[in-house]
C-alpha cells in the first residue's frame, strides 16, 4: 500500500496512531491468584486467574479477554514493572523466568500441562 499513488500522483496517507491518556482507577477491591490459563483465537486472547490450593486444585478467580494489541501492551507494561520489581526487592526464583532472561529455553520447565507431548524433556515421565 506504501506504494499506491492517489489521484494526484502523491503517495498515499499512511494511518497514524493517536496515544490517547487514559485515567484508569484502581478497582475498589482485588482477588488473589497465583496461576494462570491462556486461551487464544484470532480476534482475542483470553486469561483466566486461579488460586491453585495445595491439594493440586485450582480455583477459578476472574477471567479477562482482550484484543491481541492489548495484550500486547500488557505484556510489554508488565515486563517494565517486574525488572522494577527486581530492581527494588531481588531477582524472582522461578525457573522459567531465570532460564529466560539467561537465553534459555524457559518451555522444559513449564508445567506439563502447558507442553505438548513433543516439547517434553528427554528422561522425564
Amino acid at each position: 500500500m506504501a506504494n499506491e499513488k492517489t489521484a494526484e500522483n502523491k503517495p498515499a496517507e499512511q494511518p497514524t496512531v493517536q496515544n490517547v491518556n487514559v485515567f484508569i482507577p484502581f478497582p475498589e477491591s482485588f482477588v488473589y491468584a497465583n496461576c494462570v490459563a491462556f486461551a487464544t483465537s484470532q480476534n482475542e486472547i483470553r486469561l483466566s486467574f486461579a488460586e491453585a490450593m495445595q491439594d493440586g486444585k485450582a480455583v477459578p478467580k476472574v477471567g479477562i479477554v482482550m484484543p491481541p494489541e492489548t495484550a500486547a501492551v500488557l505484556a510489554l507494561v508488565l515486563f517494565q514493572q517486574v525488572q522494577v520489581f527486581e530492581s527494588t526487592f531481588g531477582e524472582i526464583r522461578h525457573p522459567m523466568w531465570r532460564a529466560m532472561k539467561a537465553g534459555q529455553d524457559p518451555t522444559p520447565f513449564a508445567p506439563k500441562s502447558s507442553r505438548s507431548v513433543a516439547e517434553e524433556p528427554k528422561g522425564s515421565e
